[in-house]
């Protein structure tokens, strides 16, 4: 049995923490986590079979849930993630306490400083403000 702590190298004692988060540990005569031939044997087992999954389907398209799109698609939702992320936390927060939701929605101002100029708005111009209104 190998507990992670009497690892020296800092690269495998990752690797033998890696073991003992996916496929269990079994305790060393001191009691400590540890992993033995049979768990690393599973863990490189494991990383293989997602190995070849994961080949298969930059290959053909067939496990990605938009087929070669997947890394397109990924990258989009990258994108507008934090804006949804935001958008959603504001409308928890309207839904806690309904006074939350006028402070929480873009000041009347800032639309008349839009208003004040011609209408070619920019993203920029508008970063700051709600997805939609928060209701």
């Amino acid at each position: 049995m190998v507990p992670p702590e009497v690892i020296e190298d800092v690269g495998l004692k990752k690797v033998a923490s890696d073991v003992i988060a996916c496929v269990g540990s079994v305790p060393d005569r001191s009691g400590k986590p540890g992993f033995d031939t049979a768990k690393l044997e599973e863990f490189f087992a494991e990383l293989k079979a997602f190995s070849d999954w994961s080949a298969t389907g930059e290959k053909d398209g067939a496990v990605l849930a938009f087929g070669k799109q997947t890394p397109a698609v990924a990258a989009a939702l990258a994108d507008v993630r934090a804006k949804v992320d935001d958008f959603f936390g504001r409308c928890r927060l309207a839904a806690f306490d309904p006074r939350a939701a006028n402070a929480l929605n873009t000041e009347e101002s800032a639309y008349l400083k839009l208003a004040a100029r011609d209408m070619s708005i920019t993203a920029d111009e508008v970063k700051n403000f709600p997805l939609a209104m928060v209701e």
